[in-house]
């Protein structure tokens, strides 16, 4: 998938109007990602993803658990919006990751986020 087509999967799926604000949604959303998965899940995250975005999952060299609440209130905190939309954000950015990987047919989201970050992944 091409950038042009990552961003567009997530200003489809948001109430965004400018292609500025889902690159900022993606960005806080893959480092958030990056910080609490494990590294190899990460990476093989990051390998999905069209450049300049891949770099944005680079994984932390320490794991960081924490539930979705405090996932998306990170997210929220990078973007600088509240919970709501950190929520509605970053589920956009997963279903497009997801949908990128069932194209492709690539591992998808469900086998890779944590058991707390399930409800981020749409239901099929």
């Amino acid at each position: 998938m091409k950038i042009d087509s990552f961003v567009t999967a997530v200003l489809e799926k948001t109430e965004m109007v400018t292609r500025r604000d889902a690159l900022c949604a993606i960005r806080a959303t893959l480092k958030t990602l990056g910080e609490g998965l494990p590294a190899s899940d990460a990476g093989m995250l990051a390998a999905q993803l069209p450049p300049p975005v891949d770099g944005y999952l680079s994984g932390s060299p320490r794991q960081v658990h924490m539930s979705l609440v405090e996932f998306l209130k990170r997210v929220g905190e990078r973007e600088r919006v509240y919970l709501p939309e950190a929520a509605l954000h970053a589920r956009a950015v997963v279903e497009a990751i997801e949908e990128m990987a069932t194209d492709r047919g690539d591992q998808d989201m469900g086998e890779v986020l944590p058991t707390e970050w399930q409800p981020l992944v749409a239901a099929n």
